[in-house]
């Protein structure tokens, strides 16, 4: 008994000891790792009051809720919401995507979006904000954040007037992300993106299909991203542009007209480009235009490549003859897992030689997943004969590859007796994941969740 007494005294020693401890921390995290766990909502809501009761008397520097809250305890968010406001939160991180199917935003039991507490709006310290699968809807004398830095908007429900209101008149943000805005009764936007106070530094755009217009004027403008189709008008002024992502989501054959190959034209002073199948597609459409593009900046390429045939080689043959890359000095090719595809009908010219001069400055090409199909080593080759200062070509076989230590060796044989412009190149043919391999590309993140 005696023991018992002692194990009860120490238990409650800890027990105070974890409340001074949760007091002093700054940070609120009820992020997805904590709602995974086996709540009931009544368990769930009374966990994050306990928390806040804790923190009645201190400074709240971040809240993080990921949830959708039932009908029951909406006043119970708005709660938390407030509170963190009074207590000087400089970042909110609210998603409330729980019970909703992800691609479309679209509630699966009736739920309505959580509409935002007006006290939101009016929080003075709050620098960092991101929000998703809600309602936005401003008081009518609100305007635009004055404080913030960072803004990230995911599947809210919005007007195009409050959206165009937050880009123009943030004076300090620096940094903006838009995924797949609703627009309720809008469908012809005038989306213009325009930053007076010169702050803006990097800009994402994901599948913002409704917007027919899109004016981007930023001179500090750093990074830019777009993923989606791409039918609207565009007009871009952002010459300190450094790195560029244009994805059009795994669509790109179903709407090849798309105009991925004039961005570049536009964009054509960045050091770091990604650009996805839709540009190959769209370059051997354009195979015999007036003038090439030239990147004369570029340093480093990605490719990502959906389908490979012989067809999307032919593109990408395409592409290396409609653009140029004077100072090109690293090519990271992602290839998909999936065996070689069909042909498809209409294939476009498929002559194999660049242009003049395209890749005297690449040193390194990377290539994932590698299976040595036909179309594969055919571009392998091309790359062989054409990098005349070419150091390096590695080549990376996908995880869980079927391919055998006897047909790797095969591989590598007939890929190191190729004709190769630079004697020097060491070629390194090697098992997922990659060892001791440090070259990676800059833009790791390729948003495969937000494909169809």
């Amino acid at each position: 008994m005696k023991d018992i007494v002692q194990t009860s005294l120490l238990s409650r020693r800890w027990k105070d000891l974890s409340k001074i401890l949760l007091c002093s921390t700054i940070n609120l995290d009820f992020d997805n790792e904590f709602t995974s766990k086996n709540h009931t909502p009544q368990q769930f809501v009374a966990t994050i009051n306990y928390y806040m009761e804790l923190h009645d008397t201190k400074k709240i520097k971040r809240l993080q809720l990921f949830l959708h809250p039932e009908d029951a305890y909406i006043s119970d968010a708005h709660k938390w919401i407030q509170l963190t406001t009074t207590k000087g939160v400089e970042e909110l991180h609210l998603n409330f995507s729980q019970g909703f199917v992800d691609e479309h935003g679209q509630s699966i039991n009736g739920r309505r979006p959580f509409q935002l507490p007006p006290c939101l709006f009016y929080s003075k310290e709050l620098y960092l904000l991101k929000l998703s699968h809600c309602s936005f809807i401003p008081p009518s004398e609100f305007t635009a954040f004055g404080s913030h830095q960072t803004l990230s908007l995911d599947r809210i429900h919005i007007s195009a007037t409050v959206l165009q209101n937050l880009i123009l008149y943030c004076p300090l943000l620096e940094n903006l992300k838009l995924v797949t805005p609703d627009f309720t009764g809008d469908f012809d936007l005038n989306l213009k993106i325009l930053v007076t106070g010169l702050r803006l530094k990097n800009l994402i755009l994901i599948d913002c299909v409704f917007i027919c217009h899109m004016e981007i004027s930023a001179p500090n403008l750093q990074s830019f991203h777009y993923v989606g189709e791409l039918y609207c008008e565009f007009f871009f002024n952002i010459p300190s542009l450094v790195d560029a992502f244009i994805s059009s989501m795994g669509r790109e054959y179903a709407e090849p007209e798309q105009e991925y190959l004039q961005i570049l034209s536009d964009i054509a002073h960045v050091k770091i480009l990604t650009v996805c199948t839709a540009t190959l597609i769209r370059a051997s459409w354009e195979e015999f235009r007036n003038s090439p593009i030239v990147l004369q900046n570029l340093q480093e390429l990605q490719l990502l490549i959906e389908w490979m045939d012989e067809y999307y080689l032919a593109c990408m043959y395409s592409f290396f003859r409609v653009c140029r890359f004077p100072i090109l000095q690293q090519l990271f090719i992602q290839l998909p897992i999936r065996p070689e595809a069909n042909a498809i009908n209409g294939t476009p010219n498929a002559m194999e030689q660049p242009l003049d001069g395209a890749f005297n400055h690449l040193r390194m090409i990377k290539i994932n997943n590698f299976k040595g199909c036909m179309s594969e080593i055919k571009l392998v080759i091309y790359f062989l004969k054409n990098g005349v200062n070419l150091e390096t070509l590695i080549l990376i076989t996908p995880q869980k590859s079927k391919i055998d230590s006897e047909a790797m060796e095969v591989l590598h044989k007939l890929v190191s007796s190729s004709p190769k412009a630079s004697l020097g190149t060491q070629i390194v043919l090697c098992e997922y994941p990659e060892e001791n391999c440090y070259l990676h590309p800059t833009h790791t993140r390729l948003y495969e969740e937000y494909e169809f």
